[in-house]
């Protein structure tokens, strides 16, 4: 999904060369998607010191639209509430946190808002259950680790469940993932996972 453009391609590839000699992790899928939204921001003219507030509100929205409709579409009413709460909370700028979402992330589709690439939507959903619900509510996040490693053959909780191992200090993904790998090899009296196989 890199975007085609030769410059594009170029400062992603020089962006690689540079990193990787002292941090495999920075080529992981994720990873790329981090810098991704780094450089959209960047491109949408928002201060670099903004962009954490930006990722956190876009995780916020994300998530409401998981609860609202279980995919990356949120109502406006539903937007606008995640606005009012964000902003009440962190003392950020309604105005700013709508010119960073709508247009940039989001886009107008049938009287609601869709995340103009869904792989965006599974990014920020998994980076506030990492980063958000994890802390704040440990049992929601337990079940929605849950729900989305049970769901793991469905391209939507597959995505989230590898940003949310990319994003989580804890190995409840990796060790919910491996209860089902038990579940799907209970009668092999026994396995190895290796590099090969």
């Amino acid at each position: 999904e890199i975007e085609k453009s030769p410059d594009t391609t170029l400062t992603f590839l020089q962006l690689l060369g540079s990193m990787t000699g002292g941090d495999l992790a920075v080529t992981s899928f994720s990873a790329c998607y981090e810098q991704w939204v780094n450089n959209t921001l960047d491109s949408n003219e928002v201060d670099w010191k903004s962009f954490d507030e930006a990722k956190n509100f876009l995780s916020l929205v994300a998530y409401t639209a998981y609860l609202e409709h279980g995919g990356n579409c949120i109502s406006d009413s539903e937007f606008d509430k995640c606005l009012k709460v964000f902003c009440s909370v962190f003392l950020s700028s309604e105005q700013h946190l709508r010119s960073h979402s709508v247009g940039v992330f989001l886009k107008k589709k049938n009287g609601s808002l869709v995340f103009a690439k869904e792989h965006f939507w599974y990014y920020f959903c998994a980076r506030y259950a990492s980063k958000n619900l994890a802390q704040d509510n440990p049992e929601q996040y337990a079940e929605f680790v849950l729900n989305c490693t049970k769901n793991i053959f469905l391209k939507k909780y597959a995505n989230i469940a590898i940003f949310m191992a990319y994003f989580s200090n804890d190995n409840a993904v990796l060790t919910a993932l491996l209860q089902i790998l038990d579940g799907l090899f209970s009668k092999a009296d026994d396995w190895i996972l290796s590099d090969r196989s």
